[in-house]
């Protein structure tokens, strides 16, 4: 858990799609130790994560009760729009 609770900062100059996937894979092995890890936990830990025009972005468009489903959708829509990402 506290691998996950001290995920670095993504670096902005790449996709986030990949990023994201890798915070996946340790939320799989985290799951696959017993820990589980609740939906506001991974929001927030992505929400910290992100920095740049993307974070604006996102606070902009973030509603209480954000799942994390949607966060990912969103973020995966950010890379494939082309949106800027930081550079």
């Amino acid at each position: 858990m506290a691998a996950i609770m001290s995920w670095p900062p993504f670096d902005m100059r790449q996709a986030v799609q990949p990023q994201v996937l890798k915070f996946e894979d340790s939320l799989l092995e985290a799951e696959r130790a017993g820990v589980k890890v609740q939906e506001e936990m991974k929001v927030a830990v992505v929400l910290r994560c992100i920095t740049g025009q993307l974070c604006t972005y996102m606070n902009l468009r973030l509603s209480d009760g954000l799942k994390y489903d949607e966060l990912r959708e969103t973020l995966f829509k950010w890379d494939f729009r082309g949106e800027p990402n930081g550079d």
